[in-house]
């Protein structure tokens, strides 16, 4: 199984990151398109995707065209730093309703949605996607929740063997200051992750 991989950051229109994500899924030669933010790294360069079980499975059940982790410290959300797409017409479908759900991303009056106005956009399509799903009476789900630890580690959760550590927020200054982000991704890419 090939999978393509995609990096961007965290950017307010949200675009950049289904527009990394169609990037990859356009790439020829890939099944699946592998979108990780910029900062988020391998933490363990020897391990492949499938050798993680939910991960396997999901990707190689042919109802699943996306693979994505639920954020646990959120209480269930998802984390779009990090998620798989097969290359598939579900999955253009989808970064379409991404891409036009700017309803997340605008700042209302008084509110300011967009710092995870595209994380929403993601919630919002999975929730579109899940509902056409068992309205149509598919067999199956289109989105599979692997266990985080599988695809979307944070240093908090992360355990030797990890495929990929997520240091969610750090570039979007969200939760340290740049100095900061800078010296916690070279602590983890100077222990190998």
């Amino acid at each position: 199984m090939t999978v393509g991989v995609s990096t961007g950051g965290r950017t307010t229109d949200g675009g950049g990151r289904s527009a990394a994500a169609l990037r990859a899924d356009a790439t020829p030669g890939h099944e699946w398109a592998l979108y990780m933010d910029s900062d988020a790294i391998f933490a363990n360069i020897d391990a492949a995707l499938e050798d993680g079980e939910h991960l396997a499975r999901a990707m190689n059940d042919p109802a699943v065209h996306m693979i994505i982790a639920r954020d646990r410290p959120s209480g269930g959300r998802i984390n779009n730093g990090v998620f798989l797409l097969r290359r598939s017409n579900w999955t253009e479908h989808f970064l379409g309703v991404v891409w036009n759900a700017t309803q997340f991303l605008l700042d209302a009056p008084g509110q300011r949605n967009s710092r995870f106005g595209d994380q929403r956009a993601f919630e919002f399509a999975i929730e579109q996607a899940e509902a056409e799903a068992e309205l149509s009476q598919s067999p199956g789900h289109p989105v599979a929740y692997v266990p985080q630890r599988e695809i979307n580690s944070f240093p908090s959760t992360y355990k030797s063997g990890d495929i990929i550590i997520h240091i969610a927020g750090c570039l979007a200054g969200a939760r340290r200051s740049r100095p900061q982000c800078a010296a916690e991704l070279g602590r983890w890419a100077a222990k190998g992750a």
